[in-house]
């Protein structure tokens, strides 16, 4: 279980991390995850942030996350991921790099489970199919 806690300075938007990974590597994989939150007044919750200084020369900050079979709890923006409307996000998402899931689902407040619906995602977001997945897991020895 990840969760994102309220901050107690006051209500502010809030990201469980920002990659940076290295220059075409996978950067964080999650498999099997919850991420759960803190509500929120008004504040916006997103699993990821850009640095907004990737690109396709930099060795380093990629924006690379990868969500496998994970539940997100309903408090998190649909998007999932920002760019605060500043930054540059890179790489667009692919089955190797960038932001990208396969088989999320949404916790509800009552509980219940349902999947995603990811066509409210951030526009570089990629959904993988099964066989993405798995090659991707198996690339890097997770089970």
């Amino acid at each position: 279980t990840v969760h994102t806690r309220a901050d107690n300075r006051g209500d502010f938007d809030a990201y469980v991390l920002q990659s940076r990974a290295l220059h075409g590597a996978p950067g964080f994989i999650f498999t099997h995850c919850e991420f759960t939150a803190e509500k929120r007044e008004s504040a916006q919750i997103y699993i990821g942030r850009s640095a907004g200084t990737g690109t396709a020369h930099s060795a380093d900050r990629w924006d690379s996350i990868a969500l496998i079979d994970c539940i997100i709890s309903q408090d998190y923006n649909p998007a999932l991921y920002t760019d605060e409307n500043t930054r540059t996000v890179f790489p667009a998402g692919c089955a190797e790099y960038g932001w990208r899931e396969y088989g999320t689902h949404v916790r509800c407040a009552d509980g219940t489970l349902i999947p995603a619906d990811t066509s409210a995602r951030y526009p570089t977001n990629y959904v993988m199919t099964k066989e993405e997945s798995e090659r991707l897991c198996a690339h890097t020895d997770i089970k």
